[in-house]
């Protein structure tokens, strides 16, 4: 509000000052110039009237009526310098800036070198009266500013004045009503912002429920609608964060309690630390150490760290080798699996061991989740820049509601959380945290009771 009244008087009075030069200048060179046609007027008038010789009452009632119409003191003389006509005027009065005595009801002008200067003052002229290269006397002008003139007329510096005054009045009236529009607009701007502050304050305590209501359609409005979206993903996030916490210490504390149910079976001697026992104990050791191991990889992933090693390499041999290392397990289950692509194809820059990952992840799921005498089919197909891989099964599908969830951690499909399904539901996380560190997208497309296709697309060498 202070910087807005500081800017508010210096352009108000800036304007002001402008305004008052420029309307001072303009009425005083309109006044000259009203002034000079005048007086040029009038001195041809009374050189004509003098010239004739109507030096008489004719050329008194002249200059009476001229004076009292234009606002001017007007005085005649002849060749000696005595004033034949004049306007009425007090008993005392100056012309050139000297002071004449009436005497008679005659005044002269003093002569040049004898009692006075006869050059022209400001608000004065002096100007000859001849014809014929004759002088027949002069004229003497000058506004009536004083008492002595009947009617003073209008000066420039009344004018200003008034002027002076309107701007005053005008600029106090402008100053009230701009400030007044700037406390309703402050007020109607800030209250939002404090709203927001407080949000923002409620928000950084740990309240993730705060929202800001939106009622502007302004940038006011555009900025708490970006606030609520930054508090709808940090609630998100905080609901993900507590979920992931206990599915890794359920997904951890499974293999743990086995872990600890065989050691302390051994101390007691309920069972015998041999061979098979040993093996068992190795199976949950690789179980929780794989586990560890996703865990890491996916928070190495999410976090942009992930080291990868790209290499020239053809995707359709990953692919057709990914495909034949699966071959046994599908004839086991009497699964028909089987693959198709391009005969060549341009080379893409990958890590072959992280493709070959997402690779495994999506074969197993499929072979997983399809039933025997079923079918999975690996497809490779080919852009100027892009390839795609599909790997489509005919299992059970996919619920339309769950596909928005397939690639979060932890989700699976199995509520139960039954392993005999499934493992701890990060193999899809890590598929697609791999093809998007290689600059690539994965998506899915499914239908309860016909089957799933996942895809992925990666860039491919110029």
């Amino acid at each position: 509000m202070v910087g807005f009244a500081a800017v508010l008087v210096l352009v108000l009075g800036s304007v002001a000052v402008a305004a008052r030069y420029g309307a001072a200048k303009q009425i005083e060179r309109y006044e000259n110039e009203i002034v000079s046609v005048r007086e040029e007027r009038l001195e041809t008038m009374i050189q004509v009237l003098v010239a004739s010789g109507r030096r008489g009452p004719q050329l008194e009632q002249f200059i009476k009526q001229a004076g009292s119409l234009y606002g001017l003191r007007i005085a005649v003389t002849d060749e000696a310098g005595q004033v034949i006509s004049e306007t009425p005027v007090a008993p005392e009065y100056a012309f050139f800036g000297e002071r004449f005595q009436r005497e008679n009801g005659r005044g002269a002008f003093p002569k040049a070198g004898r009692g006075g200067d006869l050059r022209p003052k400001p608000g004065a002229a002096l100007l000859p009266i001849g014809e014929g290269g004759l002088n027949l006397g002069s004229i003497a002008f000058t506004g009536a500013g004083s008492d002595a003139f009947v009617r003073p007329g209008p000066t420039a510096a009344a004018m200003i004045t008034r002027i002076d005054f309107f701007l005053l009045w005008t600029g106090l009236s402008g100053g009230v009503v701009a400030v007044a529009i700037s406390i309703f607009v402050s007020r109607r701007t800030l209250s939002p912002l404090r709203s927001l502050q407080y949000a923002a304050e409620r928000l950084g305590a740990g309240d993730f429920t705060q929202r800001v209501d939106i009622t502007r359609n302004d940038e006011v409005g555009e900025m708490a609608h970006t606030f609520n979206a930054m508090a709808e993903g940090l609630e998100q996030a905080e609901a993900q964060r507590r979920v992931l916490m206990a599915d890794v210490a359920h997904e951890l504390r499974t293999p743990l309690a086995n872990i600890q149910g065989y050691v302390e079976a051994i101390r007691d001697g309920v069972v015998d630390a041999d061979e098979s026992t040993i093996d068992t104990l190795h199976r949950q050791v690789l179980h929780l150490t794989h586990l560890i191991e996703d865990l890491r990889l996916l928070a190495l992933a999410e976090a942009g760290a992930l080291p990868l090693d790209p290499q020239p390499a053809s995707l359709i041999d990953v692919a057709r080798t990914c495909t034949n290392a699966f071959r046994p397990r599908a004839d086991a289950k009497q699964i028909a699996l089987s693959f198709a692509g391009p005969d060549t194809m341009h080379m893409a820059s990958i890590d072959k061991g992280r493709i070959d990952q997402v690779m495994d992840n999506l074969l197993e799921n499929a072979i997983r989740h399809t039933p025997e005498h079923g079918a999975v089919s690996v497809t490779v197909e080919a852009t100027a820049t892009v390839a795609r891989i599909s790997i489509a099964d005919t299992g059970r599908g996919i619920p339309q509601e769950e596909l928005d969830r397939i690639f979060d951690r932890f989700h699976r499909l199995d509520p139960s959380r039954s392993r005999a399904t499934g493992g701890a539901g990060l193999g899809l996380t890590i598929a697609k945290q791999l093809v998007e560190a290689h600059r690539g997208t994965i998506s899915v497309s499914s239908k309860s009771g016909e089957g799933s296709t996942f895809t992925f697309e990666l860039p491919l060498d110029r």
